[in-house]
């Protein structure tokens, strides 16, 4: 004899709010981080090929980009985690950006042995027009003093849940955007989840006359770079790099929580980090103001948030 269960008729109001919050967390287990402008096929980026130690042809840009005296009208991604201007590399094994630095012009967000044929999509666009811009402006004029301008044009690239070399499994994300104004040029680094390190890895920039170290670690450690930031938003920094002399940030809030490996300290005339990581310093050498680091612990995203954020 089968047994008649008689379910309970739930309000239409519960029903929907059952239904959001399943909603949502499937979003989130989906989602890009927030803090990442768009990127992907359906925002209409160009993917790189599923190749080790290559890059992208070479990218014209809209209207030059100037760097620390230099200007290129175009750049390269290179797969290993950094952006160069005069040429495309393979280099897998970062240069440490010192004092001493000698090579090329670099911005690396994450440069490491990366391996996307074993997981992950790397790629980029080159926005012109639209909400892309409008947002840069936004971040660009709320992180700088004294700043009032407008995104000429936003390059954006992606290193969607990446694999390290040979490594199958391993996601890491980052994203770098370069955005200009004409007269400015900006870098904004953003970071999602970092998998626990197995080479070398770098992050920052670096030219002939100034360089700037994020992250530089040569042992295998977790780095939990989204709870990064010189800005005061986890997960970002923001850096003025067309040789302006004040490269300072506005917003200059003291260090909660050290980070798990190297830390950014400057070598500079301005002031350093508050807080050291449990290792080395990052230096730079950059003969502008920059703001103290900002290292906060950020385990969850109140609901609020996460809204304000995503949609």
């Amino acid at each position: 004899m089968k047994c008649s269960v008689q379910m309970p008729v739930l309000p239409i109001e519960t029903v929907a709010i059952i239904l959001m919050i399943s909603g949502l967390s499937k979003m989130q287990s989906v989602s890009s981080p927030p803090l990442f402008y768009p990127f992907g096929t359906g925002a209409g980026d160009t993917v790189c090929p599923k190749v080790d130690d290559t890059n992208s042809s070479v990218i014209n840009l809209t209207s030059p980009f100037s760097f620390f005296g230099r200007s290129y009208p175009q750049i390269y991604v290179n797969h290993n985690g950094f952006l160069t201007f005069d040429q495309a590399s393979s280099n897998y094994t970062p240069i440490q950006f010192n004092s001493s630095y000698s090579g090329r012009d670099i911005i690396a967000p994450f440069w490491t042995d990366i391996d996307n044929r074993l997981n992950g999509i790397i790629s980029y666009n080159l926005y012109t027009v639209g909400n892309v811009l409008s947002r840069a402006t936004q971040d660009i004029n709320q992180y700088f003093t004294g700043v009032s301008l407008s995104a000429l044009w936003v390059f954006v690239a992606t290193w969607d849940k990446v694999a390290y070399y040979n490594n199958s499994g391993t996601e890491s994300s980052f994203q770098v955007v370069l955005i200009s104004t004409g007269s400015s040029s900006f870098v904004l680094m953003n970071y999602g989840v970092i998998a626990k390190l197995n080479w070398t890895t770098e992050a920052g920039y670096a030219s002939s006359t100034q360089n700037f170290t994020i992250l530089w670690e040569t042992n295998k450690v977790d780095v939990n770079l989204s709870s990064s930031s010189n800005v005061g938003i986890p997960g970002r920094w923001a850096f003025w790099v067309n040789g302006a002399p004040d490269n300072s940030i506005t917003t200059t809030l003291s260090t909660t929580t050290p980070f798990s490996s190297t830390s950014a300290t400057s070598s500079t005339t301005a002031a350093s980090t508050t807080t050291p990581f449990s290792s080395t310093s990052a230096t730079s050498s950059t003969t502008g103001t920059v703001c103290k680091a900002l290292f906060v612990c950020c385990d969850s995203y109140d609901l609020f948030a996460y809204f304000i954020n995503v949609f």
